[in-house]
């Protein structure tokens, strides 16, 4: 405990040591985009690597010169299934290089929706929860089948709802300031009680915005279209795009696979407008409706559709993809790079995809040269960028 203690004390020091995190986040309010001005100036996701030899400054740097005004999820490598002192105290480095790199920019954040078997850690909570023990055990069901060998946290359990507070309490004082539930449909339904579980999602919106107000700042929520459209608060819904799906019956009918004869190796993939009239029909009619890539499947997610094309027609996906949505009144979301080792190397379709002096698969759109292609697709997708 005593160590734990010392980590605690470090990590609160990091957070405030950053020029914008903690106590100065406030003064930049004043300047910082509202959602829809952030999302007029552009949305990309982007996960830092805090392991890169460089480290993470000139990622940031070429984020910078595209100029989004939402970082919609900054991924913490390494960080699912737990957030520890370490990964915080990551996030609020990386939170501070982007917030000079980028002074009006909102940068989101997600909640995981599990956590470690053995997850232990001690974390120290804004008030009035203060130094707070969070274990597995008290977060889970026992027997509750695993997500890639974690468990499913049990929102119907106190300790998991504070586990949410905690942390999004600590993110926002760090200055994070849109909060994204991470599979909030899947983590009702694996509760021990979903009604409960609703109403500790409702409690933890309601406090966290609380929170934010008595900080003289905005605060926004993201999850599922599904809750959404049934009632739960939130700014916006955050859906995968499904391109080609072949095992799931619901999922199979929003199959977009596109021919481009004499292109590339011929064909390409892009998001479907009877997915996009199905996301906007289950969601709130007030929330904004955002498409990312997704990976949870290596044979067939919309990772390993994007990866398995050659470059001309991954390119057309991620463009095609944002005239799609832009024409459908939704949002996608151009990755800038996305997991390491999802996407088996045999099945990727262009080298580039390939880690240097490895056989791990990763992309890395800089890495790539989708940089004008992801340009384009903000452009698309927002009329004041094409002005400019």
């Amino acid at each position: 405990m005593m160590f734990a203690r010392l980590i605690s004390i470090v990590v609160v020091a990091l957070m405030l040591s950053e020029p914008v995190p903690g106590a100065e986040a406030s003064q930049v309010e004043q300047s910082v985009f509202s959602l829809n001005e952030a999302i007029r100036q552009g949305v990309v996701n982007w996960r830092a690597n805090p392991e890169w030899p460089t480290g993470t400054q000139g990622q940031i740097d070429r984020i910078a010169a595209l100029a989004p005004g939402l970082i919609y999820k900054v991924g913490i490598r390494n960080a699912w299934g737990r957030m520890g002192h370490q990964d915080i105290a990551r996030a609020a480095s990386i939170y501070g290089a982007l917030r000079r790199a980028m002074p009006r920019a909102i940068f989101g954040i997600g909640l995981n929706e599990t956590v470690l078997k053995d997850y232990d850690e001690t974390l120290n909570c804004p008030a009035p929860l203060g130094d707070t023990q969070f274990r597995a055990t008290a977060m889970t069901k026992p027997n509750e089948p695993l997500l890639g060998g974690t468990g499913w946290l049990d929102l119907a359990m106190p300790a998991a709802r504070d586990f949410y507070l905690c942390q999004g309490k600590m993110f926002f004082r760090i200055g994070f300031t849109l909060i994204h539930f991470e599979e909030m449909e899947n983590v009702i339904a694996h509760s021990s009680s979903p009604g409960a579980a609703w109403n500790n999602y409702l409690a933890i919106i309601k406090t966290l915005r609380a929170f934010a107000d008595a900080a003289g700042r905005k605060i926004y929520f993201s999850g599922d279209p599904g809750p959404s459209g049934k009632g739960m608060p939130l700014d916006a819904v955050y859906a995968p795009s499904r391109f080609f799906h072949t095992t799931i019956p619901a999922y199979v009918k929003f199959q977009n696979k596109i021919a481009r004869p004499g292109i590339g190796d011929d064909y390409s993939y892009t998001l479907s407008g009877k997915l996009i009239r199905a996301i906007k029909a289950e969601a709130s009619s007030d929330a904004r409706v955002f498409f990312y890539v997704d990976n949870w499947d290596p044979r067939q997610d919309d990772l390993r559709r994007m990866m398995e094309l050659d470059p001309i027609n991954r390119r057309f996906l991620i463009t095609s993809s944002a005239e799609a949505a832009h024409q459908g009144g939704v949002y996608f979301i151009p990755s800038l790079d996305h997991c390491d080792g999802c996407v088996p190397p045999e099945a990727v379709g262009d080298q580039c995809e390939i880690l240097p002096g490895t056989r791990k698969s990763e992309y890395d759109a800089f890495r790539c040269g989708d940089v004008g292609a992801i340009q384009e697709a903000l452009d698309l997708q927002s009329p004041d960028r094409a002005l400019h």
